[in-house]
């Protein structure tokens, strides 16, 4: 029996050490950048790196270090950024808040950039990303005003990541990666070709997972030097 107890011990602290250079390469093959505010359009997203418990846990089993997505939208002339987070109990759920703000709360965290670019880029493109980000947000932030931290087995689902595109049935215990991809898909960002269990955090970094529509692409990302 304490054969067998050490055995899968040695055995989980391996799988551990491989998961764990997998993540530490993941950061180190990305590019550095300082941070500019005028690099910054509408439809870009970020994926930051938090060192809490629940996302070491989410890292080991990803083998990905950037696990939570949010997207940038501007609005009259303030960056704002959108994400399903939980940082207290008044910015809770679908948020949107200052950029300025949400750097000071992440100040402390990796923050990979993804820029959405379009083939024919101009001021009425961006404009109209914007108004469709915003019009999903204001559509939906009711819908998406609680935020859960936990695992349980309605999670489950999340093994028909390969089924078609389906909306969101059920409002609890939806996690981030739902949520954004959920709202990319409604902002018409990109076409709706996949189930929203399908999105992990890596499937976001350079809208990798995303069939993107008409003229838009990804093909630059790099760390934020704050």
């Amino acid at each position: 029996m304490i054969k067998d107890i050490l055995i899968l011990c040695v055995f989980f602290f391996c799988v551990f050490v491989v998961l764990s250079k997998n993540i530490i390469q993941d950061i180190e093959r990305y590019d550095k950048k300082k941070l500019d505010i005028n690099d910054i359009k509408s439809g870009d997203l970020f994926l930051v790196s938090y060192t809490g418990y629940y996302s070491i846990i989410a890292k080991t089993l990803t083998g990905h270090n950037f696990i939570h997505p949010s997207i940038a939208v501007w609005e009259d002339g303030e960056l704002f950024i959108i994400e399903f987070a939980n940082y207290h109990k008044d910015l809770q759920g679908l948020v949107k808040f200052p950029f300025k703000d949400w750097i000071r709360f992440n100040r402390n965290t990796k923050i990979l950039k993804n820029s959405l670019k379009i083939k024919n880029d101009s001021l009425k493109e961006r404009e109209k990303i914007s108004r469709n980000i915003l019009k999903t947000y204001d559509k939906y932030r009711e819908r998406f005003s609680e935020f859960s931290n936990f695992f349980n087995l309605n999670y489950f689902r999340f093994v028909n990541m390969f089924g078609k595109y389906d909306n969101i049935s059920k409002e609890e215990n939806i996690t981030c990666t739902e949520v954004m991809a959920f709202l990319i898909y409604e902002s018409q960002i990109s076409d709706k070709s996949k189930h929203l269990t399908y999105f992990r955090s890596s499937t976001f970094v350079g809208y990798q997972g995303f069939d993107l529509k008409n003229d838009y692409y990804c093909d630059e990302n790099y760390i934020l030097e704050l």
